[in-house]
């Protein structure tokens, strides 16, 4: 909302076995209603991804990395062969398991009129397109090159915009 601030986020958040998807889908957008109002904006850029674990895998595995994670010295010397393998295989499971909830595509935003079916990418074009109706384009030419201007003329005009030396003339 502000020039200093970032532009958008996408939360990854998981929701437990327990919750139905109603009911995270309730909490999640009441919450971005709160926020945005207290901001004083109608929508914000935020793409909520709900990773929402049905099974209780995802739980079984963060639940197992805790525990690893919290293994005295001790037992680290003991057993740290067996530890460090099976840490190794966590990992990649709860990446796998991460990427599986990704795609079941439970996508929240202030926006009711979201497919959830699209890409991020086009959600995020979607958001900010309506969010920031007018933006201020620098259209120059040399970014498609290793030889162009464009980055340097960019931070020359933002760094005068940003001390008043800019004007239209």
């Amino acid at each position: 909302m502000e020039i200093d601030q970032s532009r958008g986020t996408i939360i990854y958040c998981y929701a437990e076995q327990s919750r139905t998807e109603d009911e995270i889908k309730n909490f999640a957008n009441k919450a971005l209603k709160e926020v945005a109002k207290s901001a004083g904006v109608d929508a914000l850029p935020i793409i909520i991804l709900m990773l929402h674990d049905v099974e209780g895998i995802f739980g079984q595995f963060l639940a197992e990395d805790s525990i690893l994670e919290g293994i005295s010295g001790v037992d680290k010397a003991r057993f740290g062969n067996l530890i460090d393998a099976h840490k190794e295989k966590l990992d990649k499971s709860i990446r796998e398991t991460i990427d599986g909830l990704k795609k079941k595509r439970i996508i929240l935003t202030s926006f009711n009129n979201i497919e959830e079916n699209r890409r991020l990418s086009q959600i995020g074009k979607f958001i900010f397109s309506d969010i920031y109706k007018n933006p201020i384009s620098f259209p120059f030419d040399g970014f498609s090159t290793s030889n162009g201007n464009a980055a340097d003329s960019c931070f020359e005009l933002t760094t005068d915009l940003l001390y008043g030396r800019l004007n239209f003339d």
